[in-house]
């Protein structure tokens, strides 16, 4: 019932989205609770935020979490310490978990999992710098011979 209704609600301003703080629509009513919770944040966060965007801002939110996938794994080639290629791993990992797990329940409104996320996208941005700057380190320690 909470997807088809997003989905009416998307539907109901399709381009720009019906935007935060407003409660969606539903044709179809859900289950009365004891909280009026439910009627901003359902389960399926991916639609809710396709919900919230339309399908101009959702366009780009796909394209950001795109981009975090495909370069982050693409820098993860240059790396050359273990230890911080298994943190852009974990990285990479996590966005794509949390994605996968958005579709399904709260992930993506769940502070706890956007500042993980975004801790670790950020550790992602910085993980060459961070490999350049300890593999010269390291060759200052010990010269090559």
């Amino acid at each position: 019932a909470e997807d088809y209704d997003l989905k009416a609600t998307r539907n109901q301003r399709p381009w720009l989205g019906l935007g935060y703080g407003k409660e969606f629509y539903q044709p179809v009513p859900l289950p009365k609770t004891n909280t009026g919770f439910v009627h901003y944040m359902p389960h399926n966060s991916v639609l809710w935020i396709w919900m919230r965007l339309g399908h101009f801002g959702f366009f780009f939110f796909l394209m950001m979490i795109y981009t975090i996938l495909v370069k982050g794994s693409f820098k993860l080639k240059t790396i050359r310490d273990p230890m911080l290629r298994t943190a852009g791993i974990m990285a990479v990992v996590v966005v794509l978990i949390v994605f996968c797990a958005g579709k399904y329940d709260l992930a993506l409104t769940s502070y706890r999992l956007m500042a993980l996320m975004a801790t670790l996208v950020g550790v992602l941005g910085v993980l060459d710098k961070i490999d350049d700057a300890e593999h010269a380190r390291q060759e200052l320690i010990a010269p090559a011979a």
